[in-house]
């Protein structure tokens, strides 16, 4: 059970926003990356394959794609994983950024000088999927000698 209601909480959101990428986009792709390495993979899923728990905040889609609230030494974490290849770790309720474009999502979840994306979109060309998840990436976050600086957002009006 989590103890902190307020992470618990955000985490809880996190949740509910993945969950909202997977039942409004066809095609999503995961990327972790740290600085200039990377690895990315369009997530195979039908709709009918998406299977989500609010009560424990996990959510399942396809074979290979799970998240999941837990406890770590103590702390709820939220843990993202996709075959072998991704083990993410969110530690901090404040991680998850969005960026919303007409027909395309992007889900940031960073960790230390890390970031694991979900990117949603309408078509299913994966070096587009790529193109797009990197650009839109880099209008929020940059790295600088290793560490991840967030980009201020100018406000319209």
């Amino acid at each position: 059970m989590l103890n902190d209601a307020s992470r618990a909480f955000a985490f809880g959101e996190m949740h509910t926003e993945i969950s909202k990428l997977f039942q409004n986009y066809e095609n999503v792709l995961i990327m972790e990356r740290e600085d200039y390495e990377h690895y990315s993979s369009p997530i195979e899923f039908e709709r009918s394959s998406v299977h989500l728990d609010i009560r424990d905040c996990s959510l399942k889609a396809g074979d290979d794609f799970a998240v999941r609230t837990m406890t770590m030494r103590g702390d709820p974490v939220l843990k993202i994983s996709f075959r072998k290849a991704v083990r993410f770790i969110v530690s901090y309720s404040d991680s998850m950024l969005v960026v919303d474009e007409p027909g395309q999502r992007l889900l940031i979840f960073r960790d230390y000088n890390k970031v694991c994306c979900l990117f949603g979109c309408l078509w299913g060309d994966q070096s587009t999927m790529l193109t797009e998840t990197n650009r839109m990436l880099k209008s929020r976050i940059t790295w600088a000698n290793g560490v991840i600086k967030l980009k201020k957002i100018l406000e319209k009006g």
